[in-house]
């Protein structure tokens, strides 16, 4: 099923074009996630989904590193109460 919305029809194609491929890149970014959650063993929820992105972002600006204490988080923490998000 495809829907358009109003304020999609105003797009050009390369605006268009732009929104699928952010679309498949979050795709393909939330499915990373996934797997990386299971492969830790631990339950797919809204927390836990929230936290390894936060991660994941982490990792590409400071080398997943808390902004606070400049300590590394390791991906055993980041699924526990070890850390809390605004550390992330």
């Amino acid at each position: 099923i495809h829907i358009e919305f109003a304020r999609d029809l105003k797009k050009s194609k390369d605006e268009k074009d732009h929104d699928r491929k952010k679309q498949k890149e979050n795709e393909k970014r939330n499915e990373r996630v996934k797997e990386f959650i299971e492969s830790h063993k631990q339950k797919i929820t809204a927390f836990n989904i929230e936290r390894v992105k936060l991660w994941f972002e982490l990792d590409a600006m400071n080398n997943q590193m808390c902004v606070y204490s400049g300590k590394t988080i390791s991906a055993r923490m980041i699924l526990s109460d070890e850390v809390q998000v605004d550390h992330i």
